[in-house]
């Protein structure tokens, strides 16, 4: 979604699907003609937007949702892959939960991109797809 187009509705307030004004950003813009309109986190969940994949959805990627949404992904496929390690014996128990400990405090780009560095020394693969995710432009994941 366009910068611009969230800033032109801001003075007057976002009008959301159900006919409300939104007081604070909204994570998004339905382009449903039955219900043209912002949405807030609360109606997008509501509606199911995402469960449903829905095609009118056009997203605010600079709201804090998104940003943490992904970062919730990538922590967990990162948690994934070591649980997977740690059942096929390729780590200890004892690094299982280290590096379980240190995944779970990271908050930044650059701490999730120090773990999979952690991992990988221990001859982990991680998909490509992680290091995209992680790479791609987000300066403040």
């Amino acid at each position: 979604m366009d910068r611009k187009k969230v800033e032109e509705h801001r003075e007057n307030g976002w009008k959301a699907i159900d006919g409300k004004r939104l007081k604070s950003e909204p994570v998004g813009f339905c382009n449903n003609k039955v219900h043209r309109g912002w949405l807030s986190t609360t109606l997008l969940k509501g509606h199911k937007c995402l469960e449903k994949q829905c095609p009118f959805l056009d997203r605010n990627n600079e709201h804090p949702f998104w940003v943490q949404r992904k970062r919730l992904k990538i922590k967990s496929s990162l948690s994934r892959i070591l649980r997977e390690a740690y059942i096929e014996g390729a780590i200890t128990s004892k690094s299982y939960l280290r590096l379980c400990k240190v995944l779970n405090r990271q908050k930044t780009k650059d701490g999730l991109i120090m773990v999979c560095h952690m991992i990988q020394k221990r001859d982990i693969f991680i998909p490509e797809k992680i290091y995209y995710d992680l790479i791609d432009g987000d300066e403040d994941f």
